[in-house]
């Protein structure tokens, strides 16, 4: 069952599928790579990916991504990427073959870190959640431009939320999206330039941040937006936008 309206192939240059823990992905150059550029898969926790190039990526640069049966996404049966930093990386140009891709892209994962990154050129989102799942996601100090060249829906930042996930806790108790709240997602700090120069229709972007479809439990806070329209919301519930910088 998935949040969001992505699906994705579980394969990339640098597969990493849990268990893992304690790894770093330092230093590197992915070019001209015809599928996913790096992904951590399942439960894949306490790594880093820092300081990486990633240039001309057939489909997305990094992602997380986990499993759940259904909607159950528990220990021993789901399982969650977790406390990954994601940091000081350079994306310019994903989705050469793939349209459905982002720079950054998580699904069923948890208290994830992509932070400081320059990311630009891409069909749609720049970062995509596709669901809300156990939350605690932080974006922050990021630069992204130049994404949704290639339709004119979607922000540089996207996110769904239309499924409700069961999760285990860091502590082992289980929660419900419906029960008790996820963990808000942070956006802040970043850059967001929504001029683009766009290969369809579209000259910019509708949004810079698109909290789509039920998005809930987020807090956009300090962030920059050049033109466009600033942020989208629907049909949500605990998502708070304050302290940010709109120029149109």
């Amino acid at each position: 069952m998935l949040g969001g309206d992505w699906a994705l192939h579980r394969g990339a240059a640098v597969f990493v599928d849990g268990p893992a823990t304690a790894l770093t992905v330092q230093n590197n150059l992915f070019e001209q790579l015809n599928g996913n550029a790096l992904m951590l898969s399942n439960d894949v926790s306490y790594s880093n990916v820092l300081n990486n190039s990633f240039i001309s990526i057939g489909e997305s640069a990094m992602l997380a991504v986990g499993s759940s049966r259904l909607l159950d996404a528990t220990a021993g049966k789901g399982r969650l990427p977790t406390k990954n930093l994601f940091e000081g990386n350079l994306v310019d140009s994903i989705g050469i073959y793939g349209k459905q891709t982002s720079a950054y892209f998580k699904a069923v994962a948890r208290e994830n870190i992509f932070r400081r990154n320059v990311i630009f050129n891409g069909p749609r989102a720049g970062i995509n959640f596709n669901d809300g799942a156990a939350g605690g996601e932080i974006v922050d100090g990021n630069l992204l431009f130049n994404f949704v060249r290639d339709s004119g829906d979607h922000g540089m930042f996207n996110s769904w939320d239309r499924q409700p996930y069961l999760y285990s806790s860091i502590d082992g108790d289980a929660s419900s999206a419906v029960a008790s709240h996820p963990l808000t997602h942070q956006i802040t700090n970043n850059f967001c330039l929504n001029k683009n120069y766009a290969t369809t229709h579209t000259e910019f972007s509708l949004y810079c941040f698109d909290h789509d479809d039920g998005s809930s439990q987020y807090n956009s806070t300090g962030n920059v937006m050049y033109q466009g329209n600033p942020l989208l919301t629907f049909n949500r519930f605990e998502t708070s936008s304050e302290f940010n910088m709109y120029i149109s």
